[in-house]
């Protein structure tokens, strides 16, 4: 291989690893047994839809907190908690209006790298 076709080649490489961060909303190294959870405020009838990447197994679930209260005790789980790895993605219905939050925990003791992405429908 020519040099000027290496370095062409490199550069195409180095575009495509510079335009997968554009696709996700955060990047998030979780250390081991590191929680991450983003909560947005989501209307009933609301659809929301995430994407994530995680490098490792990470346990992850939707849920809800209709009080308000931000408590696990009162949280409705709209996805139930499951083990994931790799590419993930997700659409759901908003139930009722609150409190939406997607949550990740690394239940292993090396650290990952999380990469995630969401959207959301128009309110009612």
């Amino acid at each position: 291989m020519s040099a000027r076709l290496f370095v062409s080649a490199l550069s195409a490489l180095s575009l495509c690893a510079c335009a997968d961060p554009l696709l996700y909303d955060e990047d998030v190294a979780l250390l081991g047994l590191e929680r991450h959870e983003h909560c947005t405020l989501m209307w009933q009838g609301q659809e929301i839809s995430v994407f994530f990447d995680a490098s490792a197994e990470v346990a992850f679930d939707v849920h809800h907190h209709p009080q308000g209260d931000g408590s696990l005790d009162t949280a409705v789980f709209l996805v139930a908690p499951e083990r994931l790895s790799g590419k993930t993605a997700l659409t759901f219905p908003v139930a009722s209006t609150g409190e939406v939050c997607l949550h990740w925990r690394n239940e292993g003791l090396q650290a990952l790298r999380l990469r995630f992405g969401l959207t959301y429908s128009a309110p009612p």
